[in-house]
């Protein structure tokens, strides 16, 4: 009879363990899930106790890094009073137990659940979509595309709140200026990191609205690497606007340089130009236009002048085409620069000044000269001789060994 008593007692306490752990574990799993990690504990925050999103952040995260980390302190206190403790340090280690593990479980208990009742049972069937989207129903059954609703847990729950944030998150766009916390601390920004290394930003907590992968709150890291990558991109920027700036420099030097050849050049070569002031003359169709003329005006006062005085005269044209290289002296030859425009302006009126006077020169040598015959006016204009528009060299030598042309007078360039 005792045995027989023994077996029901024991069968009695088997099925009174099989009972309260079937209806205690359930709950027991999904208040537990609640205090581990910073998602749960922000729809906690948010959802129960209505803090606002930057304060649920900093609270989530200061609950999940000591929930992470307080059980190593507790557990050596728990094997130091075990050995020798009185109850009174029996009492306190208890009570930080049940504080920092039990807080979350007891709020829940208290508040209540959109998805669970106080006592556990579930209020909500849901339905996850292809794109990941949770989608909660008040009973179960199929949903009007044909999925079939199945009941709620914890952690679906916690992706429906956090999902229900997200629809208010908003994309933004990094700026240098950006602030990532605000005075307190709290989180402003939260990031998507995606598989080739692309960072996205959001003005708040939830889930990509394409992955449907939980954001996560901005660290130092993350910032580094976005002031890093903004840091690249302005340069590509930089660098890019320079080539297309050189580009477009260059087809409009050549541009200008196509015009004065189909006006008929300078008094020069062209071709040959190297310093700033002959590249100047050789891009204005007005400077080349002048410098032309100069030659005619000149080759024609010469042969009035005639062959008893041409050095006198050409070194004196030296001189001046120094003296004017000097006052309009031009550094660098920049199209369009205000110091080739100063230059230019500076040039058209030393050229244009020196027409004059020559022009003026001929005219008196005309009114003097013995009424004699001589060669036709326009033998100047038709002379091959071109002089160059540049400061000249030092110890410049007249060219004696060049063939001895039909003109008043030879300048070595």
């Amino acid at each position: 009879m005792k045995v027989l008593s023994g077996v029901l007692a024991v069968i009695v306490i088997v099925i009174t363990i099989i009972v309260g752990v079937g209806w205690i574990y359930p709950r027991a799993t999904a208040l537990s899930q609640l205090y581990v990690g910073y998602d749960n504990f922000y729809v906690l925050l948010s959802n129960k106790l209505n803090l606002p999103a930057s304060w649920s952040a900093v609270g989530a995260t200061v609950l999940s890094f000591v929930t992470a980390v307080a059980w190593i302190p507790l557990a050596t206190l728990t094997v130091a009073v075990m050995w020798r403790g009185s109850p009174r340090y029996w009492v306190q280690l208890f009570a930080a137990w049940v504080v920092i593990y039990g807080l979350p479980p007891l709020l829940v208990g208290t508040l209540g659940s959109n998805c669970f009742g106080r006592d556990g049972t579930i209020q909500k069937w849901y339905v996850e979509t292809p794109d990941r989207r949770i989608i909660l129903y008040d009973a179960g059954g199929t949903d009007p595309r044909g999925y079939q609703r199945k009941p709620i847990t914890q952690e679906i729950c916690n992706r429906y709140t956090l999902q229900s944030a997200s629809d208010q998150t908003k994309r933004i766009t990094y700026t240098p200026e950006m602030r990532f916390y605000s005075g307190s601390g709290a989180v402003l920004v939260w990031y998507y990191r995606a598989g080739d290394g692309t960072i996205t930003l959001y003005d708040g907590p939830g889930y990509h609205p394409t992955y449907g992968t939980p954001l996560e709150p901005i660290r130092s890291e993350i910032i580094e690497d976005l002031q890093k990558r903004e840091a690249a991109r302005v340069r590509s920027e930089a660098e890019k606007l320079r080539r297309e700036s050189e580009i477009a420099y260059k087809e409009k030097l050549q541009s200008a340089l196509e015009n004065v050849r189909a006006s008929g050049g300078a008094s020069f070569d062209c071709a040959r130009a190297r310093t700033p002031i002959e590249l100047l003359i050789c891009s204005d169709v007005d400077l080349a236009s002048l410098d032309r003329r100069l030659l005619e005006v000149f080759n024609e006062f010469v042969l009035e002048a005639g062959d008893a005085n041409k050095q006198k005269f050409v070194d004196g044209h030296r001189l001046w085409l120094g003296a004017r290289n000097a006052e309009c002296k031009l550094s660098d030859f920049v199209l369009g620069s205000p110091e080739s425009e100063r230059s230019k302006n500076c040039l058209l009126y030393r050229i244009n000044l020196r027409i004059v006077t020559l022009e003026n020169e001929i005219k008196t040598l005309t009114e003097n000269r013995p009424s004699i015959a001589i060669a036709p006016r326009n033998e100047a204009a038709q002379s091959p001789f071109r002089f160059p528009s540049f400061f000249p060299q030092q110890n410049i030598q007249q060219d004696t060994t060049a063939p001895q042309l039909r003109r008043p007078y030879d300048l070595q360039q």
